[in-house]
């Protein structure tokens, strides 16, 4: 079968496991995508990399001190696959390569639903998004039926599911994989 795109998403364990250093990924990095262009059949494939989610905003974990923690360990290791894909990229304009290596930022699942109203919909959050008059609740509304990211979800999603949608909806049991909709959202950015 023919492949028409290869998406990577690598790191998350680097940031996660102390022995793992900006080195480490670098080089696994480019192992990574050498196996992938050596492999006859996948030598032309795109290749997209998927950059890592900034753990300081994980929503299940504590800020001070795991989340603080690993989101500067995170956004060191991002620096590194940023640096490793700028090399990739690079020697392939050299050599003027016909393989196209991408790196995205899929935005935080927290940006997603913060932006422009997306909270945890609850009775408090209402008046601070509608300046605490009457429409609170239809205001609140509007502005989380609105998002231009949703149309990522489909348009099999009524407006009654958009409107109560929270951050565990995007997320598997574990609360740190992509889930129900997270994988949706995903897969629609990425094609």
């Amino acid at each position: 079968p023919m492949v028409h795109a290869i998406v990577l998403l690598c790191g998350v364990n680097d940031v996660l496991d102390p022995r793992s250093t900006t080195t480490t990924l670098h080089n696994d990095v480019h192992s990574l995508i050498r196996s992938i262009r050596t492999h006859s059949a996948l030598e032309c494939t795109p290749l997209i990399v998927l950059g890592l989610p900034d753990f300081a905003k994980l929503p299940f974990l504590p800020f001070w001190p795991l989340g603080w923690a690993l989101g500067w360990r995170g956004r060191r290791m991002q620096c590194e696959l940023e640096r490793a894909i700028a090399e990739v990229q690079l020697k392939e304009k050299q050599e003027s390569s016909k393989v196209k290596t991408t790196m995205v930022r899929i935005p935080e699942v927290t940006e997603v639903l913060d932006c422009i109203g997306y909270c945890r919909h609850d009775s408090s959050m209402e008046n601070v998004y509608s300046g605490g008059n009457d429409n609170a609740q239809s205001t609140s509304l509007q502005m989380r039926l609105v998002h231009p990211l949703l149309k990522h979800l489909g348009h099999n999603i009524d407006q009654d599911t958009l409107a109560s949608l929270e951050m565990d909806d995007f997320l598997s049991d574990d609360g740190f994989h992509p889930g129900r909709y997270g994988t949706v959202y995903i897969g629609s950015l990425v094609t």
